[in-house]
């Protein structure tokens, strides 16, 4: 039987944990982190939040929903859309692990769900052109089945780009 990304949904600030105790049970579990750089007094510090709030992708068969939310008493549910278990693409979680991966300080915009646009962009990154547009000022990726958008700015991308550096960046960010 196939395999799946759907969205749970849980307690706030229990995205990490409920990553961790899918991951125990043997489960593909995947906590979009989101590097912001903050500013204590005369210190910068890197920090990973969650980047969907009350949000942790699992990917699993159908067969095995029922027994998900009985994993944690942090798992709330499971995300439904239109009286379904929300499924969410494959090509989109690689994108949104890519576009995480390669910018900093990403912030969220709402979109109609499932909305139908093609976007274009230059030869400036390689995530799929479909789903990412880039203007003067931001980068944006579409999750259409979610219903966000990332952006990123492209002001901040010399000192956000990791290319070289990606690996000891990796290494910062738990992998869930």
């Amino acid at each position: 039987m196939t395999q799946n990304w759907y969205v749970v949904y849980t307690k706030s600030n229990a995205e990490k944990k409920v990553a961790m105790h899918l991951a125990k049970k043997g489960y593909e579990a995947f906590c979009p982190l989101n590097c912001i750089l903050n500013h204590y007094q005369d210190k910068k510090k890197l920090v990973f939040e969650p980047m969907f709030k009350n949000y942790v992708f699992v990917k699993t068969t159908p067969n095995k929903l029922k027994d998900i939310t009985s994993i944690s008493d942090d798992i709330i549910n499971l995300v439904y859309w239109l009286d379904e278990v929300a499924t969410i693409k494959e090509s989109e979680v690689n994108d949104i692990k890519y576009f995480l991966n390669e910018f900093k300080n990403v912030r969220l915009e709402k979109r109609p769900v499932n909305q139908a646009t093609l976007m274009h962009m230059t030869e400036f990154v390689n995530v799929n052109k479909t789903n990412t547009q880039l203007d003067t000022n931001t980068i944006k990726l579409s999750i259409p089945s979610l219903g966000y958008n990332l952006l990123a700015d492209l002001a901040e991308i010399p000192t956000m780009m990791l290319g070289t550096t990606s690996v000891s960046f990796n290494k910062l960010m738990p992998s869930f």
